[in-house]
């Protein structure tokens, strides 16, 4: 049980797609005062190649990350526009 509640808490506090770098993605976005869709943005593009999603391979795994961050973007740029940030017209 204590393997499983370690390797939980690894997952959690240290998951490898983000500690890779000098600074976590975390560290770096609060440290920053970063918005909510800034952050996002640096969360998707610093873990684009790492994580591995279910059912998807590395390549599909990371286009699925910067495809995230696109639609960040995309919803910033909504509102910028005075649109719905959800608008995909």
């Amino acid at each position: 049980m204590s393997t499983m509640r370690s390797r939980k808490k690894d997952q959690v506090k240290n998951p490898s797609h983000y500690t890779r770098w000098a600074i976590e993605p975390i560290v770096y976005i609060m440290q920053n005062n970063f918005e909510f869709w800034r952050g996002n943005v640096v969360k998707y593009v610093s873990r684009a190649g790492s994580k591995i999603y279910d059912g998807q391979d590395a390549t599909q795994s990371e286009i699925t990350d910067l495809n995230k961050a696109i639609r960040y973007c995309e919803m910033r740029i909504n509102q910028l526009q005075g649109k719905e940030p959800n608008n995909d017209k």
